[in-house]
């Protein structure tokens, strides 16, 4: 955030969206998959992606109805949440042994 803002920093709130926005697509060691895929199951698709919505609608069907793809998002979303965890666990029992390794000086 520094390195964006101007010397005095004051004008950091104007960088702050563009911060965010690199966080939420960034993937994260701990989880595999970065924030916004985690909330909406997509990568984010950003204007310069021409082709994008036409995928997405032929992806989808215009006929297929809002229950059916709400129903599919919600049990995407359950599948990532537990692929989560579970990497979730994994980075933490990795962070434990170093950790121990290091207090065994102490006993």
């Amino acid at each position: 955030m520094a390195k964006l803002s101007n010397e005095e920093q004051s004008d950091w709130d104007d960088k702050i969206d563009c911060v965010l926005m690199g966080y939420r697509v960034s993937f994260q060691d701990s989880t595999k998959h970065s924030p916004y895929y985690m909330l909406f199951q997509q990568d984010m698709r950003l204007p310069i992606d021409s082709d994008s919505l036409q995928a997405c609608k032929e992806e989808n069907g215009d006929e297929e109805k809002l229950d059916e793809v709400m129903e599919s998002l919600l049990e995407s979303r359950k599948k990532v949440f537990n692929e989560v965890e579970i990497n979730i666990t994994k980075a933490q029992e990795k962070q434990k042994i170093p950790m121990i390794e290091n207090m065994k000086w102490l006993l």
